[in-house]
């Protein structure tokens, strides 16, 4: 046979058909990408601004977190489509707090020639807040085949340290920023990561797993409505919008979470082996646990639980530290209560 020509759209190299193709045909062929102009370039050129720094995604058909990929870049820009369609991505905005940013919207790109395109149908370019589109919108259609560019005056540095200084923490219990950066390096999240957080308090511990997991999401419940209360102003504070938070008891509250990556516990409220069997019923692939506790009897119990068929790589560290305090015109050391930080992996 003859050689086989398929005509896609736009630029074969960002998030087009012609990626799967490859992938599907193998190494048996050879395969020769002629390549067009894609929606992106179009769209930049179109609005006068150059795309090297921009973070690009694609949301068209995709699960996604648009709210991280905003939260820690500057300039995103994305395709929509879908599950994702531009209102409801400026609905998701609005919901966690970022309706500061700005949002360039493209519709129907390329569809300019008046003779030809219906008006409803026609390109359209315009600026506004994610809550002013979820206005526009209730007025005029927005179209599925759009583009958005978002433009965030407040991005955060997924890197930066989260002291305790910086957690507003009120009555609710805080874990220390000693042992939250232990704890945080035996469950190595990656910035794909979903991570759950249990017993959440004052946020802490959300906060800083949500900068590690830059690219995806935190699930943070707590069974305090003032410390719910506590974690989303600690959100806003602190820049760090990547989290989702429920007020309830751990396991209820849980059930319609999506499969976790990563998981910390840093409070059970006794409800412990039911937290863990809620959440290996949603296991999908490994999931790595680290359970905190300062008592004996949540240690046994953690422990029994990771003698349990599918857990491996159980590993067990207590902590005993002490930090300075100033006491006149001397420096004492104060000890803080031991930690006892596990860890395991479920597979």
């Amino acid at each position: 046979p003859g050689p086989v020509t398929i005509l896609v759209s736009g630029d074969t190299g960002f998030y087009s058909l012609a990626s799967t193709i490859s992938r599907s045909l193998g190494d048996g062929f050879e395969i020769i990408r002629i390549n067009g102009i894609s929606s992106m370039q179009y769209f930049f050129a179109k609005i006068n601004q150059s795309y090297e720094d921009v973070k690009l995604i694609s949301l068209h058909g995709r699960e996604g977190s648009i709210v991280s990929h905003v939260n820690y870049n500057k300039k995103v820009f994305a395709l929509t489509g879908g599950k994702y369609k531009v209102v409801d991505i400026c609905q998701i905005l609005v919901e966690a707090g970022m309706d500061f940013v700005h949002i360039t919207v493209g519709e129907n790109l390329g569809n300019v020639d008046k003779a030809l395109v219906d008006v409803d149908q026609a390109e359209k370019i315009y600026r506004l807040t994610p809550g002013e589109i979820i206005k526009r919108a209730q007025t005029s259609a927005i179209s599925d085949l759009s583009v958005i560019y978002v433009e965030n005056p407040q991005v955060t540095n997924p890197h930066s340290l989260i002291r305790n200084e910086d957690i507003i923490r009120g009555e609710a219990p805080m874990t220390k920023e000693e042992i939250r950066q232990q704890s945080l390096s035996k469950l190595d999240i990656q910035p794909g990561d979903l991570v759950y957080d249990i017993g959440a308090g004052t946020g802490s511990v959300s906060l800083d797993m949500a900068k590690k997991a830059f690219e995806s999401t935190v699930y943070a419940i707590e069974q305090s409505q003032s410390a719910v209360d506590l974690i989303e102003l600690n959100k806003k504070n602190l820049g760090v919008y990547n989290v989702k938070t429920f007020h309830d008891k751990a396991p209820k509250g849980m059930e319609d979470w999506p499969a976790p990556d990563k998981v910390f516990i840093g409070g059970s409220g006794k409800n412990m082996l039911l937290i863990v069997e809620e959440i290996i019923k949603k296991a999908q692939g490994d999931i790595d646990f680290v359970i905190n506790t300062i008592t004996l009897e949540s240690l046994d119990e953690a422990n029994r639980l990771f003698q349990r068929p599918g857990f491996s790589q159980a590993e067990y560290v207590c902590i005993n530290s002490a930090k300075s305090k100033k006491a006149g015109p001397y420096t004492m050391m104060v000890a803080n209560n031991p930690i006892y930080i596990l860890r395991a992996k479920y597979q």
